[in-house]
C-alpha cells in the first residue's frame, strides 16, 4: 500500500527548512562576532602591532565564513530530517502491513559489534544513523545499522565501510570471514584458503574447510547489491555482515512520492536478505 501523502511531504519539507534555518543562524552569530571584532581591530589599526595582527585574523576568518554561510544558504540540507521523520515513517508503513516487526532507533549509541564482530579494527571511528532490530523469518535476532566506519592516522583516512552492517545474533559456534579485501581483525589470526579464488576466505585454524552456502551468500550479496566490498564473517557466535554501498542516500532535498518508494525499497530489499539467512 502507498502510504505517501502530502502531509508527510509538507512535514518533511518544514523540517527541512527549520534544520537549515538553525545551522544558518548559529553561523550568522558566529559571522557577526567576527565583523564586530575586525570592524574595531581596524580603528585601531595603526595603534599597535597587535591590533594589526587580531585584523587581519580576524578578517580571515570572517572571509571563510561569510564564504561557508553563501554555501549553506545556497546548498545545505540537513541529513536529520531523513532520518527522524521519513525513516520512521517507512519502518511505521512496514509495521502497519509487514509480518515482522521493526524497532527504529535513529543515532543509535551502540558501541561494541564492531570490535565484537572482527570485520574491522576494533579501534575504528564509526557514525550510526540508525538501526533496525527485529526478528528474521528462521528466528535469528538481528540488528541492522547505517553505518560509516573509518580509520585514520592523522594524515590520511581509511574508510573501512559506508553502507549496512547487519548482526545476527546466536548464529553459529563457526570462526570464518569472506572478505573482497583486506584481512580479519581477529586474534588468533584466521589462516586463509588458498582453493577460494573469487574472495579472500580465512577459517580458524581449528577448522579444514568452508561450507560453500557462505561463498554463495557472499557472492548473491555483492551481486545483487553492486557491492564494491563485502565482508561477511562468524566470531564463533554471531554472523556480522558489512556491506558497502555506492552512493548512500544520506539526504534528501526535495520529497517526492518516487524519493519515498525509493527509500521503502532500499530498507525492504535489506529486510528480505536478512530474512533469507538461515
Amino acid at each position: 500500500m502507498n502510504r505517501y501523502s502530502k502531509q508527510i511531504s509538507e512535514k518533511y519539507q518544514q523540517a527541512i527548512k527549520a534544520r537549515k534555518s538553525k545551522v544558518v543562524k548559529l553561523f550568522l552569530y558566529v559571522t557577526g562576532f567576527f565583523a564586530v571584532l575586525s570592524g574595531v581591530t581596524f580603528i585601531f589599526y595603526n595603534r599597535s602591532n597587535l591590533y594589526m595582527i587580531l585584523f587581519y585574523i580576524s578578517a580571515g576568518i570572517l572571509g571563510t565564513l561569510l564564504i561557508v554561510l553563501l554555501m549553506l544558504l545556497l546548498f545545505f540540507v540537513s541529513e536529520k530530517p531523513l532520518y527522524e521523520i521519513l525513516y520512521p515513517k517507512v519502518i511505521d508503513d512496514h509495521n502497519n502491513e509487514g509480518s515482522i516487526f521493526i524497532k527504529y532507533t535513529p543515532y543509535p549509541k551502540d558501541k561494541e559489534f564492531i570490535a565484537f564482530g572482527g570485520l574491522f579494527p576494533s579501534h575504528a571511528s564509526k557514525v550510526l544513523r540508525f538501526k533496525l532490530s527485529f526478528e528474521n523469518a528462521h528466528g535469528y535476532p538481528v540488528d541492522f545499522y547505517d553505518a560509516y566506519v573509518m580509520t585514520s592516522n592523522g594524515k590520511t583516512a581509511n574508510i573501512h565501510l559506508n553502507g549496512y552492517y547487519l548482526h545476527f545474533r546466536d548464529y553459529s559456534d563457526l570462526k570464518f570471514q569472506l572478505r573482497t579485501q583486506g584481512y580479519p581483525n581477529v586474534k588468533p589470526k584466521y589462516k586463509r584458503l588458498p582453493n577460494i579464488v573469487d574472495v579472500r576466505a580465512f577459517i580458524d585454524e581449528s577448522e579444514e574447510d568452508l561450507d560453500p552456502i557462505f561463498v554463495n551468500l557472499y557472492n548473491l550479496i555483492k551481486n545483487e547489491y553492486h557491492s564494491p566490498s563485502v565482508t561477511l564473517g562468524c566470531n564463533g557466535n554471531d554472523l556480522h555482515i558489512g556491506i558497502n554501498l555506492r552512493p548512500m542516500r544520506r539526504h534528501v532535498k526535495v520529497l517526492t512520492e518516487d524519493i519515498y518508494q525509493e527509500l521503502r525499497r532500499s530498507l525492504l530489499q535489506m529486510i528480505d536478505l536478512a530474512n533469507i539467512i538461515k
